[in-house]
């Protein structure tokens, strides 16, 4: 169908479930980190497929494991007004750093925060991008007025991350938190829940300007679909490529 794969983070930090060394905080902390990709544990996960009576096959563990890891730290992107001092120049010249580090990490505090680091940061970069206009606007206030979004109470907005990379500073969209950190209507933030679990089918949630199809278009892909580059084709044809099921028979999207 003419996709091509974008790398993306294929490293999930779980939060350890013993300790192997003790349990003074300065003694060296091992944690016990579960097999992610298992072939036998696959092999009935999938429900077979309508029509084909057959199951979905999944790359081997071995290709798994190959996957390129992007793991670059991410930064906020404030409200225009909010920014702390030099923010910008800093973002400028930091450059590419890693998320985490699992060589240095000694500690299970360590530990925990690395993974804590990991859900705050990680982003979705199948939706960088470098585009000088996009950027210009997401640091103007009209751009946020325009969807009536605004600030947290630090003053950053929800979801939008910067990303230094080699290639410069990257717009972003967070990953593991962009859907589980509920944002209360008084201000307060729940870790773990669905983030709209307040919020009306009807109505955006009030900070979610990233939901937005603009990073989307900019790229080529669709939220919540594998992160696949789409080709040059109408947003229906990336559409049933990412969501159809062209073995039903006489499937009307088909027509």
């Amino acid at each position: 169908m003419g996709l091509k794969a974008a790398p993306f983070l294929t490293a999930l930090i779980l939060l350890p479930s013993s300790l192997v060394c003790g349990s003074d905080e300065t003694t060296t902390w091992k944690p016990d980190i579960p097999k992610v990709w298992d072939e036998a544990a696959l092999q009935r996960w999938v429900t077979p497929l309508a029509g084909l009576n057959a199951r979905p096959s999944h790359i081997s563990a071995l290709e798994y494991y190959q996957l390129p890891v992007d793991e670059l730290r991410s930064y906020p992107v404030y409200y225009p007004g909010r920014e702390p001092a030099e923010y910008w120049t800093m973002l400028q010249r930091v450059g590419p750093k890693l998320l985490i580090e699992p060589q240095k990490l000694k500690t299970k505090a360590e530990w925990i925060a690395a993974g804590r680091r990991v859900f705050e940061e990680s982003d979705a970069p199948q939706l960088r991008t470098y585009d000088p206009a996009l950027i210009a606007k997401v640091r103007s206030r009209e751009f946020y007025e325009q969807y009536n979004a605004h600030a947290l109470r630090d003053g950053t907005m929800d979801l939008l991350r910067w990303v230094p990379t080699k290639k410069g500073v990257a717009l972003s969209v967070v990953n593991c938190s962009g859907c589980h950190v509920l944002h209360r209507s008084d201000g307060t933030v729940v870790t773990g829940p669905p983030r709209v679990a307040e919020t009306s089918r009807t109505r955006d949630p009030p900070h979610a300007v990233a939901r937005r199809p603009f990073s989307n278009s900019a790229n080529r892909v669709l939220s919540g679909s594998p992160p696949f580059f789409m080709g040059a084709a109408p947003v229906s044809t990336w559409l049933y490529q990412a969501y159809g099921a062209p073995w039903v028979k006489d499937d009307p999207a088909n027509g």
